[in-house]
């Protein structure tokens, strides 16, 4: 029984059963990350983090989520550009050597798709799992 975290056993059988799960967000992306771990640094969308943080026992490590506070205007500032596919998106991504991308499907989302740079690796009708295709270097 660990407090902190909530691993009681009954807590867990009646979280499942009480608290119902958000109809907004996906199950099956959890099972996919659940058996597919993603260990590069993510790029998800604000509302998705918060789910993961519910939905997930560790979550991974969130680019964002709805605690605005905690990431600074810098972040937030860099989040909204590449949500809005500035002309600096791609240098962004690079940047933060984001090498997945957990978001609704989107304009952003299917500009990725179209670079050829990412692939979708778990795409259901609420969200897209995209990983940075490895690039051969010289």
């Amino acid at each position: 029984m660990t407090l902190g975290s909530l691993h009681w056993a009954p807590w867990d059988r009646l979280s499942t059963v009480i608290i119902p799960h958000p109809e907004k967000f996906s199950s099956g992306v959890v099972d996919f990350l659940g058996k597919n771990p993603q260990q590069e640094n993510l790029f998800n969308d604000a509302e998705w983090g918060d789910y993961l943080i519910y939905a997930m026992e560790p979550p991974p490590k969130l680019f964002v989520d709805g605690r605005a506070d905690m990431y600074g205007e810098e972040i937030y500032g860099d989040y909204a550009k590449i949500v809005q596919i500035d002309e600096n998106t791609d240098a962004l991504l690079d940047s933060y050597k984001i090498g997945w991308v957990l978001f609704p499907p989107s304009p952003l989302t299917r500009y990725l798709k179209a670079k050829g740079v990412w692939q979708e690796v778990y795409g259901d009708d609420q969200v897209s799992v995209l990983v940075r295709r490895m690039t051969v270097r010289p």
